[in-house]
Parts: C-alpha cells; sequence; structure tokens
C-alpha cells in the first residue's frame, strides 16, 4: 500500500498506456501571486524514485506563498493613459467606474482581459474609431491567442462602448456590430469497455468503488451520485446484472 505524503509534498500516481506501465507523474499544486488562481505543474519520469526527486526540485522552484485567493486579492492595476481623447483613457475610466460594483475577481478579470485592446487600438481617439478597427482586434486575438479569449474581449468592449453611449462620448456602439468568433466545441472522449474494467479493477477495494460503478455503468452525473447514499441499484444491461449499493 502506498504511503500517504505531507502536506506540500505533492502527488505521485503511475502513468498507463495500453495496460502497462510506463512511469509515474508527480503533481504539485500552486497559488498564483499575480492572479490568485490555483495553478498545478507536473513531472513525469521512468521510476517512482526519480519522479519523487524531480517533483521536490519542482516544488522548491514555485512561488511561496501563493498571494491571496482570487476572490479577495487585491484589484490588479491598469497602465494610465496620456491622452484624455483615447480608446485607452475610456477603458481607465469605465474600469474605475466598474470597480465599485464588482468582486475584486471581476475586476481582475476586466483589467487583464481589456489590456489586450491597448496595444492594437489603446492611442486611437474615439471619434475614429469603427467597427472595422474591432474587427481587425477581434482578429488579432483570435490569431495570436484563442477564440474564447478575443469572444471574452469582444464582450467587454461592447460593455465599455454601451457605457461610452450613455455618457455621450460616442454617438455609436461601434462594437455590437462585430460577431463573435466561434470556439470550436471540444471531441467528448469516451472510455472504451476495456479501459472501464481495467478502471473499476483497479478501483476494487476502494471505499468510493460503489460510487465510480454508478457512475460509469449509468452515466449520472456526480451530484446525483452523491445523493444516492444509502441506495441499492440492480443494473440488468449487464451480464451478469450488476447490483450496486451505496
Amino acid at each position: 500500500m502506498a504511503m500517504r505524503r505531507r502536506s506540500n509534498e505533492g502527488t505521485i500516481h503511475p502513468v498507463y498506456h495500453e495496460d502497462h506501465r510506463t512511469g509515474y507523474r508527480g503533481l504539485a499544486s500552486y497559488r498564483d501571486p499575480e492572479t490568485g488562481r490555483q495553478r498545478r505543474r507536473s513531472v513525469t519520469r521512468k521510476t517512482r524514485s526519480e519522479t519523487e526527486r524531480a517533483l521536490k526540485i519542482l516544488i522548491d522552484q514555485l512561488p511561496r506563498g501563493g498571494g491571496q485567493r482570487a476572490r479577495t486579492a487585491l484589484p490588479a492595476s491598469f497602465p494610465p493613459s496620456t491622452r484624455p481623447e483615447t480608446l485607452h483613457a475610456l477603458l481607465e475610466r469605465w474600469l474605475d467606474y466598474k470597480r465599485r460594483d464588482v468582486r475584486p475577481s471581476t475586476y481582475r478579470d476586466y483589467v487583464h482581459t481589456l489590456r489586450f485592446v491597448l496595444p492594437v487600438l489603446g492611442e486611437r481617439s474615439l471619434s475614429s474609431l469603427t467597427a472595422l478597427d474591432v474587427e481587425h482586434l477581434a482578429q488579432t486575438l483570435h490569431r495570436a491567442h484563442a477564440p474564447k479569449t478575443a469572444g471574452r474581449m469582444l464582450g467587454q468592449l461592447r460593455m465599455v462602448l454601451r457605457q461610452a453611449v450613455v455618457w455621450q462620448l460616442l454617438a455609436v456602439n461601434v462594437a455590437q456590430y462585430v460577431r463573435k468568433p466561434k470556439a470550436p466545441r471540444p471531441e467528448v472522449q469516451v472510455w472504451t469497455a476495456v479501459q472501464v474494467t481495467r478502471f473499476l479493477t483497479a478501483a476494487r477495494g476502494h471505499r468510493l468503488c460503489p460510487l465510480f460503478a454508478l457512475a460509469v455503468t449509468t452515466g449520472m452525473r456526480k451530484g446525483s451520485c452523491w445523493r444516492c447514499s444509502g441506495a441499492t441499484l440492480t443494473c440488468r444491461s449487464t451480464n451478469p446484472p450488476c447490483v450496486i449499493t451505496w
């Protein structure tokens, strides 16, 4: 039986490929000092002893302290503008306006996302801003980062320009005429019957094995499985019928 590892030592588990153990993977978690979000790094080696040594080196290199949680961390700062008639100045004014109404984590997300606007359109004057400019910005982010990043930026820029119309700084919200990039849906990966059998065999004897069997044989969601505590389920679609008591 594997010995339980102490806190702040990370976790190690074997890696399998086609029913053969090919090595070990070590995982270590830390809190990003800039965003306050939980992050995880990993190392993979052939043997467990090599993985333990590599994981210890990795943990020593991770940020210490980790800062505050994302929900309570101090708000991020936005670069100050130098020209009041630019889009940069409008973004700065809007962030100050929204800061009083949203959580620090939401404000930080606004700051990080709207920073993508500055290199492309930050110095563009509001009077000359067009829908083609915003389209060019969305396409630039789509190529440099991802469709999801471009879509999130466009959604927040629409809010900024909508408020600018209310403030009578703009006559029309040009960002509303730009279509959000479509993010491709990831293909759903499901286990084969062989993989399910191998998993249930490895989980035999674990205190949550009935819960695992319930999930893979019925397709129930996690919350529904947890609410089945104390129930007995007979799955007649298997041969022989599978009786699960949880």
